[in-house]
């Protein structure tokens, strides 16, 4: 498969996974420019990054499309649930819960089936990595990635959370992403695909 299986990860469904992470460290979403990019020979050209966190120290990750691991303060839409979760939805939705519009924050991101995630940073004990590349999700089913720290005030969190701290990342942060980059797209094409976000 690659040099990276032996930190791949699948992630299906009812699944949850939680990380704890150090300043230094990146989180990688990536995706696929297009159909037609897929049939590049070098599939690196092909590989999107649809987001990028950098992680501080106290910051860790929650990787889950468990209803019962979503936070309290995350409202799921009704039209971001299917499966079974229409019924726990519908039963909210008849003792009166609203939610106009699916929440958009810092500290989300809602990656969908096909998508890969990175975790890149220095290793250390206790992380199985493969050079600077800490692990690799492969998304089978469609997850909310929340990203959370201990110390940080929840405004800061879901304004702020994952941002660059610089304008220019140092050459060493740049090989970092580029080995994960490298690495994802030696798994090759991804073997599923969703159009909408939906957890179930």
């Amino acid at each position: 498969m690659s040099e990276l299986s032996e930190i791949l990860c699948f992630f299906e469904s009812d699944m949850t996974l939680r990380w704890s992470c150090r300043r230094g460290d990146f989180l990688i979403w990536l995706g696929w420019k297009g159909l037609f990019h897929l049939m590049e020979e070098d599939l690196s050209k092909a590989v999107l990054i649809r987001d990028l966190w950098e992680m501080q120290d106290g910051d860790h990750v929650t990787l889950t499309n468990r209803f019962e691991d979503i936070p309290e303060w995350f409202p799921l839409h009704p039209s971001e649930v299917c499966d079974r979760l229409i019924p726990p939805m519908r039963k909210m939705l008849d003792q009166g819960y609203k939610s106009l519009y699916p929440l958009e924050c810092a500290n989300v991101w809602r990656i969908k089936a096909g998508d890969r995630l990175a975790w890149v940073g220095k290793p250390r004990p206790g992380v199985s990595h493969s050079g600077p590349v800490l692990s690799v999700v492969d998304f089978r089913e469609c997850a909310l990635i929340i990203g959370d720290n201990v110390r940080g005030s929840k405004m800061d969190i879901l304004n702020l959370y994952g941002g660059l701290t610089k304008e220019q990342q140092t050459p060493e942060e740049k090989a970092m992403v580029r080995e994960a980059i490298q690495g994802v797209s030696k798994l090759g094409i991804p073997r599923t695909y969703t159009p909408e976000w939906k957890v179930g």
